[in-house]
């Protein structure tokens, strides 16, 4: 059972279709991203805070990249420092609460008016985001405890009301689902974030544009019958 690091069921992404999406990569090797995140300002990185607390500061952060083993799909892909990891001061390892984090770049990314790179917007103060589709993207594994992706991928899942996340995670006793957190799968399974998606972005469309309503954090394996993935807030 994997309870940690948490695409299954997923089509692959257009080139630069995310702008905001970012891979997390260890320093001596760009081959693989081992979590995800989200460009929120020119300076700043969203993740998860379990992310963070496996990294030292010497990875880096790689912008617009879409297939690993191809160089030439994306002409806005570098790879940026990182200068300061800011975890939530109220994280917690066990119940997976507060899951967030900050990764100060060190040097602002440019924006440009093509929108290759971009920010996602936030999500709406006071919207739960209940019962909608919200849409995952990610290079992590397309099974659980199978191999990374290769491309960027990316999966749509229905939100879901915390109380009937609860109910479904009460089986495996202690844990919660609390008001920091947001649940999505659909009831028969098939379609999940997996390992290495975590620290990505949740998001959902709101008109013309998309706002990150989630952070990929946790979840008893992946795509499994009524065990939805759990995101942070």
């Amino acid at each position: 059972v994997n309870r940690g690091t948490r695409i299954v069921g997923g089509v692959e992404t257009e080139v630069n279709e995310y702008p905001w999406m970012v891979a997390l990569a260890w320093s001596s090797s760009y081959s693989s991203a081992f979590c995800g995140g989200s460009i929120i300002h020119e300076e700043y990185i969203l993740t998860a805070a379990h992310c963070a607390a496996v990294m030292s500061g010497s990875e880096v952060v790689v912008v617009g990249e879409h297939q690993w083993s191809t160089s030439g799909e994306s002409n806005v892909r570098e790879t940026v420092n990182i200068a300061q990891i800011i975890s939530n001061p109220n994280y917690n390892s066990n119940t997976m609460e507060n899951d967030v984090a900050l990764l100060k770049l060190s040097r602002p990314l440019t924006f440009g008016s093509d929108n290759q790179v971009a920010p996602i917007c936030p999500p709406e103060a006071g919207n739960l985001y209940t019962n909608i589709d919200a849409l995952v993207t990610g290079w992590g594994t397309t099974e659980s405890g199978g191999d990374v992706s290769d491309i960027l991928l990316e999966v749509t899942v229905p939100t879901m009301p915390n109380s009937n996340c609860q109910s479904n995670y009460a089986v495996y006793g202690s844990d919660e689902i609390t008001d920091d957190m947001i649940c999505a799968g659909l009831p028969e399974g098939g379609k999940d974030s997996c390992q290495g998606d975590s620290g990505g972005p949740m998001i959902t469309q709101d008109s013309s544009f998309y706002r990150q309503i989630g952070v990929v954090s946790w979840g008893y394996g992946c795509a499994y019958p009524g065990l939805p993935g759990v995101y942070a807030r």
